[in-house]
């Protein structure tokens, strides 16, 4: 029932022991390291998606940060308006994060040792949550006034004719502009029967009258049904969070 004790098979035995202990704290530390990231990530998520536009800026180290990335508010809008995008609060955006970003995100915060605040994401309209109401969206960081941080770009690139397609809505002068295109076009196109009618006369009349004519019933319409129902031209939509604006 007793048995003498042999130290040198204790001592093994202990060290197991101590071993076995010793495994299961490090997997115990591994378990809350990844609480710790799992809860970061989530917080960084959350702060993301409650973003809205503020004063303040994250206390960054601008040399640490690729130049490559680092955009004007200036070279933001042109992009939007040539595109038809909307630069908006990232609290605003509907769509799900990637993970990407969030690590994007936190290797940052790590690097210059502050929370990033005042999120921005430039991408086209029907991805954002507007108040009265091919996609590329792209995260970006205010570092301060003007001034903004490229930090996540995914998704699909934007087609290659959104640009021509997008043309005529930038502004006025460009949506002026298309709509005497398509006038002069219409009035060259047009057979000169359906021009002149029963006049043989003067065709050039004929023709500058119905060029007038389509100017004028085109200049109607887009004002009718585009602008009224639907948008405003790019240049002043791009950073409003409502679906129409008015002039």
């Amino acid at each position: 029932m007793f048995k003498d004790v042999n130290l040198e098979n204790a001592l093994i035995r202990e060290r197991e022991i101590a071993r076995e202990q010793g495994a299961m704290k490090f997997v115990y530390n591994v378990f809350d390291v990844l609480n710790d990231e799992v809860y970061a990530e989530r917080e960084i998520r959350t702060r993301v998606e409650q973003s809205k536009s503020s004063s303040l800026v994250p206390d960054m180290t601008i040399s640490k940060l690729d130049e490559e990335r680092i955009f004007s508010i200036d070279e933001i809008r042109k992009i939007c308006i040539k595109y038809r995008l909307r630069f908006l609060d990232s609290s605003l955006f509907k769509s799900e994060l990637p993970y990407e970003a969030i690590v994007q995100i936190k290797e940052l915060e790590r690097a210059h040792g502050c929370a990033l605040q005042n999120f921005k994401i430039m991408a086209p309209s029907e991805l954002f949550k507007l108040s009265d109401c091919d996609k590329d969206p792209l995260l970006f960081v205010q570092l301060d006034t003007g001034i903004f941080y490229l930090i996540h770009k995914w998704g699909k690139d934007i087609s290659w004719y959104r640009k021509t397609l997008m043309f005529p809505f930038r502004n006025l002068v460009s949506l002026t502009l298309s709509i005497f295109l398509v006038s002069v076009l219409l009035s060259l196109l047009i057979p000169t029967s359906f021009v002149s009618g029963t006049v043989i006369g003067d065709q050039g009349l004929a023709r500058l009258t119905f060029f007038l004519w389509s100017f004028v019933s085109i200049v109607a319409s887009v004002s009718y049904v585009g602008l009224a129902f639907f948008k405003n031209v790019s240049s002043g939509q791009w950073n409003s969070p409502f679906f129409k604006q008015n002039y």
